[in-house]
């Protein structure tokens, strides 16, 4: 049996498996480069430096060839890495379902959802009640 890491995950995986949809669960990790914020490389004298990290997306599914990453709180590091993530990854699709559309800090009028436009991320909102939005699958 899956453990999932929240009950936010285990909900979506519900519905994706009613759906009747196939997934792999935490099953893929994409390697991709980190900026690291005043770096310096001693050997070419760049200050463009970065840390290889690795990521591990949620779900992955096989027949449709995309991942879903699921966000309750969506940190400013969490877009750094996922910037960072399809930089290094650019053919790699990656979508977001929210558990909600909040603000990306107290005194912001931007929400997570202004911010997946923006950068062009596919997303979808709506809690533990999150439908599996119908054009994602096809």
């Amino acid at each position: 049996m899956t453990e999932f890491r929240s009950k936010f995950e285990k909900s979506f995986a519900d519905k994706l498996t009613k759906a009747g949809l196939e997934y792999v669960y935490e099953g893929t990790s994409l390697d991709y480069l980190k900026p690291i914020n005043k770096g310096w490389c001693k050997a070419c004298e760049s200050k463009k430096v970065f840390q290889r990290s690795v990521y591990i997306p949620d779900f992955f599914f096989p027949e449709y060839n995309f991942y879903i990453e699921c966000k309750g709180k969506w940190t400013g590091d969490d877009r750094k890495k996922h910037l960072a993530v399809r930089e290094t990854n650019p053919d790699v699709d990656i979508r977001f379902v929210f558990m909600s559309d909040n603000k990306l800090h107290k005194n912001s009028s931007t929400r997570y959802s202004d911010w997946c436009i923006q950068h062009g991320f596919s997303f979808t909102i709506g809690g533990r009640s999150a439908e599996i939005p119908k054009g994602w699958f096809v």
